[in-house]
């Protein structure tokens, strides 16, 4: 087999990046869009019927650049039930304080399916500025009833802040506590920041995952910790929450297993050079891979992460071939002998992968009769 070249038109490397049913209620905005106390005069309205239930229980509303200056409203919903939901929509009326209506806009649930109790974020972003020109929204929210509950054996593990470039991040891992593999296409991961009660601002997470290539098999495994970070608002914050948007595959499929076994980590005038030797743990042959690679500084915190994809030739089940995985940003604050590198493939198969870990020990385990019955069909 040739050895595996990259991607033609994809970068090498790409590091962590800032990312910048019915229930009826109306508020009063305080001055600068602040959600109003509970002593204002406006208070919810009495929800309408449906089942299940969804209620905002906290917003902001400001101005922000999005093309041009408009408002921009984000906060968080709950489920109250009874049972899960799925098939969230949601839209804002805005009313001056002669109470004409200035807008009716959608807004958008970031998360599709909701258990019973759990939450969600949400934005809408009505067409016009200002912020000071409304007075009070109403939102309304539907659902329809979900024929079950969504994943939730994903959890947020090891969150600490360091600097990056002189600007604060939060770092963590999202950790697959279950037994099902994870769509990485439709994986989003939310960090909310609050002062107390007070909503400072929604970010999404930047995580090593290729959104853009539409591959069906592109998932993580059952025990794998993938990693996040998060800029921060500039205003001081005292606790954050977390939700995942994600969709796991169906019982009896699983992503074609790879592993890589690390041989050198060098560091040069270019960056890093990773060598190593990968391995098709799978029952299908596998053109394309991408990387998860991850540095640590010398306490094992995470200080840098990124992926790559590489592709050329056919690694068939049983097979390996060398790689060579150079990267350039690479921090100096990186411990070489911490850094780690897992392999993906983008390939589908029915066979369930074995327990142990892609490699030498699970080619032996596992694969003699796989390779066999690769080789009978071509």
């Amino acid at each position: 087999m040739r050895a595996p070249r990259l991607a033609a038109g994809r970068p090498a490397v790409r590091g962590p990046r800032l990312f910048l049913a019915s229930a009826l209620a109306l508020t009063g905005l305080g001055p600068g869009g602040a959600v109003a106390d509970a002593g204002g005069t406006l208070g919810p309205l009495p929800s309408t019927a449906a089942e299940p239930s969804l209620e905002v229980v906290t917003y902001t509303v400001a101005d922000r650049e999005i093309g041009r200056l408009r408002i921009y409203v984000e906060g968080v919903v709950v489920n109250r039930g009874p049972g899960p939901a799925t098939g969230l929509q949601m839209r804002m009326t805005s009313r001056s304080r002669s109470g004409d209506v200035l807008d009716v806009s959608p807004g958008t649930v970031w998360i599709d399916d909701l258990a019973e109790g759990a939450t969600s974020p949400f934005s809408v972003s009505p067409p016009f500025c200002c912020a000071a020109d409304i007075d009070r929204v109403a939102f309304a929210l539907e659902a329809s009833a979900a024929p079950g509950s969504p994943y939730d054996a994903l959890a947020v593990e090891g969150v600490f802040t360091r600097d990056v470039s002189g600007a604060p991040f939060v770092f963590g891992e999202l950790a697959n506590l279950g037994d099902h593999y994870v769509s990485a296409a439709e994986q989003r991961l939310y960090v909310g920041f609050f002062a107390g009660e007070r909503l400072l601002g929604i970010r999404a997470a930047s995580m090593p995952i290729n959104y853009g290539a539409g591959y069906p098999g592109r998932a993580f495994p059952p025990g794998y910790r993938l990693p996040w970070s998060s800029g921060v608002p500039d205003e001081a914050y005292d606790r954050l929450e977390t939700w995942v948007r994600v969709i796991s595959f169906p019982p009896g499929v699983y992503a074609a297993p790879l592993g890589l076994r690390l041989e050198s980590v060098v560091r040069d005038a270019n960056g890093v050079l990773m060598t190593g030797l990968l391995y098709n743990c799978g029952t299908v042959p596998v053109v394309y891979a991408e990387f998860v690679v991850v540095g640590r500084d010398a306490a094992g915190r995470i200080a840098q992460f990124a992926w790559t994809g590489i592709e050329g030739g056919v690694l068939q089940p049983g097979d390996s071939g060398r790689v060579q995985i150079r990267w350039r940003t690479a921090r100096s604050e990186i411990d070489l002998s911490r850094v780690s590198v897992d392999a993906f493939s983008v390939e589908l198969q029915v066979a369930r992968p074995p327990e142990l870990p892609c490699g030498a020990l699970a080619r032996r385990a596992y694969l003699p009769s796989a390779a066999r019955a690769a080789e009978a069909t071509r």
